[in-house]
């Protein structure tokens, strides 16, 4: 994706020198390549740069018991976390600077926040409701594959992974958790009962684990 950006943009320079009546073209070429650099930015930052989430993960789990499980990529949510007493979704978020929810409102104070966002990094929309989303996303796939008279418990959290992101969510109606929370409040705050046996060997053909 950066290489084809970058082809395009040098492209429409050529294009400009060369033809330079072809003005449409050019422009056209400059917002293929603008568009592409933005998406290729979002790609690099979410699966390859200082934070690549599918890595920052199993590193904040580690040290569970392996009554947890986490599944990355398998299902029709990224994250997923098979615990004892359930499910759990992870809602992977890489935002630093200030974040807090008040009043039902979401506020990101953040340095340069414009140019990073411009440089294809993800806005902060609303967590709660991304990790809600992807709850029930999963409750829906459960559905379709559980038998009727099994029920396992789906929640889902926020988690942020950056070292520089300073949270104020404690208003917030899910979960919004800093990577470092994340364990003592699964085996504190967020711990669950655990399943009966057969609900548990359920939950696990119906995931292929």
């Amino acid at each position: 994706m950066p290489l084809l950006s970058l082809g395009l943009l040098v492209g429409s320079l050529v294009l400009t020198y060369l033809q330079p009546e072809w003005t449409g073209v050019t422009m056209i070429m400059v917002l293929l390549g603008f568009f592409a650099s933005i998406a290729g930015s979002y790609y690099v930052n979410r699966f390859t740069g200082n934070m690549p989430m599918f890595k920052e993960l199993p590193k904040i789990l580690k040290g569970l018991s392996d009554e947890y499980t986490l599944l990355m990529y398998k299902l029709p949510v990224p994250f997923v976390l098979v615990e004892p007493g359930g499910l759990t979704t992870i809602k992977v978020k890489n935002q630093s600077g200030e974040i807090g929810f008040h009043e039902g409102k979401w506020e990101h104070n953040q340095r340069m926040k414009f140019l990073r966002q411009f440089g294809g990094e993800e806005s902060l929309g609303k967590p709660d409701a991304q990790a809600a989303a992807q709850a029930q996303d999963l409750e829906k796939y459960l559905a379709k594959r559980l038998p009727a008279d099994v029920a396992v418990p789906v929640r889902g959290v926020a988690l942020f992974i950056s070292p520089e992101a300073q949270l104020d969510t404690a208003q917030s109606p899910l979960p919004v958790l800093w990577s470092k929370e994340l364990k003592g409040w699964l085996r504190n705050k967020g711990r669950r009962s655990t399943l009966p046996r057969e609900t548990r060997r359920a939950l696990a053909k119906a995931l292929e684990i």
